[in-house]
């Protein structure tokens, strides 16, 4: 995957967790404008982001798994 598209989903969970906070905080709540179009960012973010951190940690886990299978003095271990 290319580093530009790493990074820009990355900046994507950022804003993400950015608009989760600001839904909480109380100017927000009561300006009903601003609260409305940050809760639809917040749903826009929300699969995209579920997805990618899913993802991420696939990635890590098939690391982990990799790297164990590497290690492994077992040798049923390599098979």
């Amino acid at each position: 995957m290319k580093e530009s598209l790493r990074l820009r989903l990355d900046q994507m969970v950022d804003r993400y967790e950015e608009v989760t906070a600001l839904l909480s905080d109380p100017s927000i709540i009561s300006d009903n404008n601003k609260f409305r179009e940050l809760s639809v960012e917040h749903s826009d973010l929300m699969d995209i982001t579920t997805l990618w951190q899913n993802y991420v940690r696939a990635e890590t886990d098939q690391a982990d798994a990799e790297a164990m299978l590497a290690d492994a003095s077992d040798p049923d271990m390599k098979r």
